[in-house]
């Protein structure tokens, strides 16, 4: 082979060798840009981490906002309903969160959502009874009547210590953690004005000074 032909072949493999180079390298490209696309989408699909309350095992219980739903959901008579809710207010007197004065009460519970209570003697605010679990499915004829409260008008039904109920697939049927049968050590106390504000309510100076509009506070004359 002459020295012409000789130095073709070579530059045509050099050529070669040029473009499978090139050709490597846009392929680690790609599959180092798939790669990240991949981690960054299995990142993305993580299921969040559930709450403490999520974790709990739940069980069937009876749960009703009156007397009437109670007598066309529960197979009781409405005077037997009507004495689970009045049980209701009367144990909610005993264990609900505990106020000083409606200010306080409402900027917990939302606007409305509080009436004035006496109990052994003390006057407080606490937040609307908005219903009651009768008790639970399976625990035959037990009457465990435990008041429910609501923090905004279609917000759920949950227990004075925070325990949410969950729809349980039918009128009257829901589902809740056994927590939501526990009851309070001893008599809630109730709450200054001061723990009020720490949690985002009115101090006593804006109750004084101004009024209240929604939930804000417009200063008079304002």
């Amino acid at each position: 082979m002459g020295n012409k032909a000789l130095n073709t072949e070579r530059k045509q493999q050099s050529a070669l060798q040029r473009r499978s180079k090139r050709s490597g390298r846009v392929a680690l490209s790609r599959m180092a840009g798939l790669g990240s696309a991949m981690l960054l989408a299995g990142c993305g699909t993580e299921a969040p981490a559930p709450s403490p309350e999520d974790s709990e095992p739940k069980q069937e219980v009876l749960a009703f906002e009156n007397q009437f739903e109670c007598k066309a959901n529960s197979g009781l008579s409405e005077e037997e309903c009507a004495a689970a809710r009045k049980q209701a207010v009367e144990v909610a007197a005993q264990t609900a969160p505990r106020f000083a004065d409606s200010y306080d009460c409402e900027a917990e519970w939302g606007q409305g959502n509080c009436i004035q209570q006496s109990h052994a003697g003390q006057s407080f605010f606490m937040p609307f009874v908005g219903g009651f679990i009768l008790g639970k499915v399976l625990a035959g004829n037990s009457r465990d009547v435990v008041p429910l409260f609501r923090k905004t008008k279609d917000g759920p039904l949950q227990t004075a210590n925070g325990v949410r109920l969950g729809y349980g697939g039918a009128p009257g049927k829901y589902v809740a953690s056994a927590r939501a049968f526990e009851k309070p050590a001893s008599i809630p106390k109730i709450a200054s004005a001061s723990a009020a504000a720490s949690r985002g309510g009115l101090t006593k100076e804006e109750q004084s000074n101004g009024r209240v509009r929604g939930f804000g506070v417009v200063r008079a004359g304002g």
